[in-house]
């Protein structure tokens, strides 16, 4: 008798604490986000259903006193600053 209390007790608890968990709604990563190194902010929005980030602000905007630019990206269209 008592393990079919506990159980029970223990089934209603487990019931109880599910309903309360959900599911993470994809547009948590909206909003702007910094980067692991904390050297630069980058804006997640939503056009349609698809995601894009953008950076919009940057530690060291200016490294050697020239522009940030893209330089390792592999579209030589994408690269800025040549």
């Amino acid at each position: 008798m008592k393990t079919t209390i506990f159980a029970l007790f223990l089934f209603i608890g487990a019931v109880l604490s599910s309903r309360d968990t959900k599911a993470q709604s994809e547009n948590a990563i909206l909003g702007v986000w910094f980067n692991t190194e904390k050297t630069a902010q980058v804006e997640i929005f939503k056009r349609g259903a698809t995601f894009f980030g953008k950076i919009v602000w940057l530690k060291d905007p200016n490294p050697g006193g020239k522009p940030a630019v893209d330089k390792v990206n592999s579209d030589p269209k994408l690269k800025l600053g040549l």
